[in-house]
């Protein structure tokens, strides 16, 4: 494509000021109903959210400054703008101000409406360059044109680009869709977790598994009477929302094991009981296809929120034992199995993972307390 020189005004700002403004204006009626509503928070870390954050601020930095390079050199030939990050994108700017700077500050802070927000802000852009548009044609003409045509506005164009990288993310976002589709319930669980001002929780936070008041098998004094509860065998992990039953599998197929996983969290076969010697044995679902309607699908999805000094608790025979974590690991699947006999009481969570995967497994160990 030609360049053409022009005597005409070449407009700088465009729809910049008409669209930044209406997306400030949208950015903080979202801010407003995030306060109201207390959130969706994603279900990330501050400390991972801060750093992704500082990624995509340092993209946007960098698509600003090569964008006003380009247009700065165009402008000084008195030519249209359509080399370094032209030649990709029409409006560059604009592309990095909705898909970097604001996806960036929402998610520093957490909030899905803030994401959502990112919506309408976009089909503003969308709506205001039809504007600028027709400036730049009436100060270019025939060479606008044809630019038009060939450059998308926001999205470059990968298979003009290079087309092994436009089949190679084309496939890619196709499995993620897919992926994420089959397993949506345990990503959403994952990724939205609703929570007021101040209702964290912090996790107790102990130095070594050694100062956990362990109890042994047996003691030479008469044991305690345990309280009797009315409550039905199940596990209670009050962190991260769990609730359920304690099953038992009808057989030691992988048929009859998924029947019981479907129904709670299973007491694998060979597993101690809670009170006894050893170690209690549990799993359950971390993800679950879509057409598999279960309850229990997704009630080991957050297992990995837990951290060493975190309380499980379990009710069995109307008693409540209480186990505090001691270990959190991923590991193969044929490295997961039942210890040797123990003179002491321990429990092991594990489950698949990565979500939507039987690639490895996620194991939680923790020791019977007071």
């Amino acid at each position: 494509m030609v360049n053409i020189k022009t005597d005409k005004k070449i407009p700088v700002l465009g729809c910049l000021a008409k669209a930044g403004f209406l997306s400030v204006f949208i950015w903080f009626l979202a801010i407003i109903i995030n306060a109201i509503l207390g959130s969706p928070k994603m279900g990330i870390s501050a400390m991972s959210a801060f750093f992704i954050f500082l990624f995509l601020m340092s993209f946007f930095v960098w698509v600003i400054f090569w964008s006003i390079l380009s247009l700065h050199l165009g402008k000084k030939q008195g030519k249209l703008s359509e080399f370094g990050a032209y030649q990709f994108i029409r409006h560059p700017m604009y592309s990095a101000i909705i898909f970097l700077f604001f996806p960036a500050i929402a998610i520093l802070l957490r909030s899905w409406i803030l994401i959502i927000a990112c919506l309408p802000i976009y089909l503003i852009w969308r709506s205001a360059i039809a504007d600028e548009d027709s400036q730049l044609k009436n100060t270019f003409g025939e060479v606008f044109a044809n630019y038009k045509k060939n450059v998308r506005p926001f999205f470059p164009n990968f298979l003009k680009i290079n087309k092994y990288i436009f089949f190679g993310v084309s496939t890619l976002a196709f499995f993620l869709i897919i992926f994420v589709g089959l397993n949506f319930s345990a990503f959403y669980l994952r990724a939205v977790s609703w929570q007021e001002e101040g209702e964290e929780i912090t996790p107790i936070k102990i130095e070594k598994t050694e100062n956990i008041n362990v109890l042994p098998a047996s003691e030479n004094i008469p044991p305690r009477p345990k309280p009797i509860y009315n409550e039905p065998n199940s596990i209670i992990i009050s962190k991260i929302g769990i609730r359920a039953p304690l099953v038992f599998a009808s057989g030691v197929s992988q048929k009859e094991l998924n029947a019981a996983l479907n129904q709670g969290v299973l007491v694998y076969p060979g597993s101690k009981l809670p009170g006894e010697a050893g170690e209690v044995f549990l799993t359950g679902h971390s993800s679950t296809y879509i057409w598999n309607k279960t309850p229990f699908g997704q009630v080991f999805t957050l297992l990995d929120k837990l951290e060493i000094g975190d309380i499980v608790t379990v009710y069995y025979g109307q008693h409540k034992f209480d186990y505090q974590v001691t270990n959190k690991f991923v590991t193969t699947p044929d490295k997961v199995a039942l210890k040797s006999a123990s003179d002491t009481k321990t429990i092991t969570l594990f489950t698949c993972w990565p979500i939507g995967t039987t690639w490895k497994r996620l194991v939680v160990e923790g020791a019977e307390i007071e």
